[in-house]
């Protein structure tokens, strides 16, 4: 078994830590991202999915704009960042120490 090494990434100006593998919840601020339960539109939704994933043990949160699944319509730049403000928003003003990628 692969020896896992501990890591940093500097994250708001100072070095973290981690030991081991980390958790990333993956919130899609999109109507038609692949997987539809990870969906998330409204600021209630936004607030519950990222509530969930720290919940379920996440450290990191990504935030996504624009879907990519097959025959899925691409997101013009306008609309990927709108959402992703969106989300960035709530996210912040519900977690405001969680780091975003």
């Amino acid at each position: 078994m692969a020896q896992i090494r501990p890591f940093t990434l500097t994250l708001r100006q100072q070095k973290k830590l981690f030991s081991g593998p980390v958790v990333m919840g993956i919130l899609n601020a999109t109507p038609d991202s692949f997987f539809a339960a990870s969906r998330s539109q409204t600021e209630r939704e936004i607030a519950a999915h990222a509530e969930r994933f720290i919940a379920e043990g996440a450290e990191l949160l990504d935030l996504g704009g624009c879907s990519t699944r097959p025959g899925g319509v691409v997101a013009t730049e306008d609309q990927e960042m709108e959402r992703l403000r969106k989300a960035l928003a709530v996210v912040r003003r519900e977690h405001p120490d969680v780091p975003i990628s």
